[in-house]
């Protein structure tokens, strides 16, 4: 049996749109300047994590409604830090792997967020005979997006 017949293209249709979150590039040199400061006193350890988590890519993506989930995050460090048992520390550490999925910084969690982290362009040395002459990276870059 012979397999049906395609339609025309012009009586086609896609059924199944792209819809939901678009993918959001990010510096793979993460966000830049100071950390802001922490709106609960944080331990040593909770500090550190603090400085590190606003230098990570992910930072550029949060905004006053995820400020409770970092302070949270920043707790777990000194909580982990001042446990004793194991128990305690199987679920501080459950608790962080949810909190770090939730914040984008394990890959599972940045895949669910849309987040792609992409290099610095490189800056292109131009010959000095060839000042008018666009470089072949800046033509493709209008082809890409």
């Amino acid at each position: 049996m012979a397999s049906p017949v395609p339609k025309p293209p012009d009586a086609r249709q896609r059924r199944a749109a792209v819809a939901g979150n678009p993918v959001r590039r990010l510096p793979a040199s993460g966000r830049t300047g100071p950390a802001p400061k922490p709106p609960v006193p944080l331990g040593t350890e909770g500090r550190r994590w603090w400085r590190w988590a606003w230098k990570t890519p992910q930072a550029l993506t949060w905004h006053v409604g995820t400020m409770e989930t970092v302070v949270k995050r920043a707790q777990m460090e000194d909580r982990f830090a001042d446990a004793d048992a194991p128990p305690d520390m199987a679920r501080i550490t459950a608790l962080i792997l949810r909190l770090d999925d939730a914040l984008g910084l394990s890959p599972t969690g940045a895949a669910k967020l849309h987040l792609t982290f992409v290099d610095d362009e490189p800056e292109v040395k131009v010959p000095e005979g060839a000042k008018n002459v666009t470089p072949i990276r800046n033509r493709l870059k209008g082809m890409r997006e």
